[in-house]
């Protein structure tokens, strides 16, 4: 994954649903059964894969959301300071 501070939230959201739909189609991370979706499910592999890519997605988004919070407030003081 690219460096999570230069990464936008339209990006975080297509990173996440673009690996989600690539691990469903992969048989050897999600059983599709012939007999419907009640019967489809993750394998024991596309669990903890699944669940170590969400970790490093969550750090992602937020280390994302932590940055432009940090961009907004610094705009804040450089407004405050201006007017002043």
């Amino acid at each position: 994954m690219a460096k999570s501070s230069d990464l936008s939230e339209e990006a975080l959201k297509a990173i996440l649903y673009g690996s989600l739909k690539e691990l469903c189609r992969d048989n050897r991370y999600y059983y599709k059964s012939p007999f419907g979706r009640p019967y489809s499910k993750f394998t024991e592999e596309g669990e903890k894969v699944v669940t170590e890519f969400l970790q490093t997605w969550v750090d992602s988004l937020l280390e994302q959301e932590e940055n432009a919070l940090d961009k907004r407030a610094k705009n804040m003081v450089i407004k405050g300071l201006k007017n002043e």
